[in-house]
């Protein structure tokens, strides 16, 4: 016993030339020279700008110093040890001050303290600001990773997939960046008269339907199902389906609303007076969200009533204010389909893990030829432009060179873009109790799948059981103070508005404090956020010139949207 804690505990050994350490019988740096090998690495680096160098278990500092000669002013060294053993062992006056680390209990929090705002490091030193970084380089100073290769292993690739999330974000919040918070001012004058979504308020079972194409199936079986059977059930649908639902008069209880962009309001032709609820992201299309005003509430293009939630699309310090000032709907995370998202929100809504949540549709792939569901108006604009040249079906999106066959019997299709959103679906819900896929034929999805049948003998139970099922939930209630928050609102968008007159007086004649204008714009990123450089302030000129050309833009949303509320108060 004795001896096997010995083992497992590092020894410093003195080689002669050097200090070395035994640990778990190995030796974590040379036995001839273990300063000389590691320095000889450490010279050999070539660090390019924008580097975030990840120095793993650098024990006894060997080579640390030859690091910071070498190292671009404008990257960062990040030592990270995760054995808190060998970690006993540092000498903390041997790292340069300018090095951040961390420290083994913080190792699982990397991706946490990597994509927050204003995180530090083990040793209280800010870590660099996403935008600043561009790669990483990963350095091993000791043995010690061979010793659990799989955790060295896991943080190199979880600091990789950081900073290409990152980037890849900040591509799309460049092209879509200002869409969505001019969305988000027009639909603030509709949040005080939405319905509120009630969490856990739902005892039914759910089914969610995406457009996929595994969902016709699942829709012809809900067409042609007896009344009392649905009325036991509560469905939640995306709103690229409604049109291939209301054919088959099948009506959804919720409609989740989240793409930002014209192209999405083809989705709502024909369905006015189908008087469907939709519940809407606070940065989506403002148009499907406004029909009428009467009767202190709203109604959609679909003539049913609105909900809002929010998903964060972006970390910033406006974002951050509205939910200071209590303006933020119900909060889903930015997790970049429509499909996801509804089942998101059917996690939320669903009272306990008792009640079963069924999905169908959500494929993230597709067979070749077709992409979306029949009735869809993409599958339908394909048939109104399909000609002797140009055959129905869309067989060219199969076969594009991003496009990769999955590994089944089913021969679908799918993409860089679609897999990734397949992979987060299963990573996040296949621990998940009671969620089951319903014929599902395309990317797997880690749950368990039911057949037809299956889901039929369910639902034949479902109505048999002698257990009572509450039918008369009610998931979407009127705000209590809807005075208060119109009130609320009017003075957050007021108060945005003549910061912004601030702005652009200040751009027009410098007669301001730069200093306060700074922390004006600092705090108002929707401004910038979009420029491919926005990812930070600058006050320089030409960076406040393009701001400058922005505040137009949104004074005119915002002032629109002090006048509706005015107009409907």
């Amino acid at each position: 016993m004795g001896d096997s804690n010995q083992k497992d505990k590092p020894c410093l050994v003195d080689t002669g030339q050097g200090l070395s350490i035994l640990y778990k019988n190995r030796y974590l740096y040379s036995k001839y020279s273990p300063k000389a090998s590691v320095e000889k690495l450490a010279t050999s680096i070539e660090i390019l700008p924008n580097t975030l160098v990840l120095c793993f278990s650098p024990v006894l500092g060997y080579g640390l110093d030859i690091l910071e000669k070498k190292l671009p002013a404008n990257s960062f060294a990040l030592i990270i040890e995760g054995d808190s053993k060998l970690f006993s062992l540092y000498d903390l006056e041997k790292i340069p001050s300018n090095f951040g680390i961390i420290t083994p209990k913080d190792v699982a929090n990397i991706i946490q303290l990597l994509t927050s705002k204003n995180e530090k490091t083990s040793n209280n030193l800010s870590l660099p600001n996403p935008g600043t970084i561009k790669r990483s380089l990963r350095i091993d100073f000791s043995g010690s990773t061979n010793i659990n290769p799989e955790l060295y292993k896991e943080i190199h690739q979880n600091v990789d997939e950081v900073i290409a999330t990152f980037w890849k974000n900040r591509m799309t919040l460049v092209k879509m960046g200002r869409l969505y918070h001019r969305n988000l001012f027009k639909n603030l004058s509709k949040l005080p008269f939405a319905k509120i979504i009630q969490q856990k308020s739902i005892e039914k079972p759910i089914i969610i339907l995406g457009a996929g194409p595994s969902v016709d199936e699942t829709l012809e079986l809900l067409a042609n199902i007896p009344k009392t059977q649905r009325e036991k059930l509560f469905l939640i649908a995306v709103d690229a389906i409604l049109i291939s639902m209301l054919n088959k008069k099948v009506f959804p209880d919720a409609l989740v609303a989240q793409e930002c962009q014209f192209a999405i309001q083809k989705a709502y032709l024909g369905t006015k007076n189908s008087n469907v609820h939709i519940v809407a992201d606070i940065s989506s299309r403002p148009s499907i969200l406004r029909n009428y005003f009467q009767s202190d509430s709203y109604s959609s293009i679909t003539g049913g009533e609105i909900s809002f939630f929010s998903a964060e699309f972006s970390d910033t310090f406006f974002w951050d204010k509205l939910r200071k000032e209590q303006l933020l709907p119900m909060e889903i995370p930015p997790l970049g389909s429509v499909g996801i998202t509804a089942t998101e929100l059917a996690f939320m809504l669903r009272k306990n893990d008792n009640v079963p949540i069924f999905v169908s549709g959500l494929d993230f792939s597709f067979p070749a030829g077709k992409t979306h569901s029949k009735g869809a108006y993409q599958s339908t604009f394909q048939i109104l432009h399909g000609n002797r040249l140009n055959p129905v079906g869309n067989p060219s999106a199969a076969f594009a060179e991003s496009c990769f066959m999955l590994e089944s019997k089913n021969r679908n299709y799918s993409n860089y873009t679609m897999s990734h959103y397949g992979k987060i679906f299963a990573s996040r819900y296949i621990k998940s109790k009671n969620i089951f896929s319903i014929n599902q034929t395309g990317f797997p999805l880690g749950i368990e799948n039911l057949s037809k049948n299956d889901f039929l003998t369910f639902l034949a139970n479902l109505v048999d059981s002698s257990e009572k099922i509450e039918t008369n939930n009610l998931p979407f209630v009127d705000l209590d103070e809807k005075t208060t928050k119109i009130e609320k609102v009017k003075q957050f968008l007021q108060k945005e508005a003549n910061a912004l007159e601030r702005v652009k007086k200040y751009l027009s004649t410098g007669l301001d404090s730069k200093e306060e204008i700074k922390e004006i714009l600092k705090e108002r990123e929707y401004l910038y956020l979009h420029f491919p450089d926005g990812y930070s302030l600058s006050m320089e000129t030409q960076f406040l010139k393009r701001i400058r050309a922005e505040i137009d833009f949104f004074l005119k949303d915002i002032n629109s949207s002090l006048k509706e509320l005015k107009k409907n108060q």
